[in-house]
């Protein structure tokens, strides 16, 4: 058999990775072959992977990671709603009370103000005008 016929045969073939639920790639933690596959397929974790070394237990293996995308375009208002952008607005708990300042001096006294007769006679009128029936005042 030739490169070429190998290369059809390969080009031909369907790969299958080992996978598991990721409890229970925890509860085994198996030592995956040296470039053997481990995919993820449930919860959270949906197709996660890890890559045995040959020698590393599943739990002290990392997660795969692709190469880092490219840096995407700067935020711009104007490309969402303005329900969209007051989704965005989030508001935590108020946080504790800080700490009580000090007690501010005492402020100057207001000047006394003494009803005058003139005083009196213009809230007695007022009082006297909410009434309907005169006869009401003094009982």
């Amino acid at each position: 058999m030739n490169e070429k016929d190998i290369i059809k045969i390969l080009a031909a073939a369907r790969f299958k990775f080992r996978s598991d639920t990721l409890t229970n790639w925890n509860e085994k933690n198996p030592i995956l072959l040296s470039g053997e596959f481990g995919v993820v397929t449930d919860g959270n974790e949906t197709d996660k992977v890890k890559i045995g070394d040959g020698v590393t237990p599943w739990n002290e293996l990392s997660w795969w990671r692709g190469p880092q995308g490219k840096k995407g375009d700067p935020f711009v208002y104007s490309d969402f709603t303005a329900e969209q952008l007051e989704g965005l607005k989030v508001k935590g708990d108020t946080g504790p009370q800080g700490i009580q300042g000090d007690k501010g001096d005492k402020g100057d006294k207001g000047d006394a103000y003494v009803i005058t007769e003139a005083d009196k006679a213009e809230i007695a009128a007022s009082v006297l005008a909410n009434f309907t029936d005169v006869s009401e005042v003094g009982q």
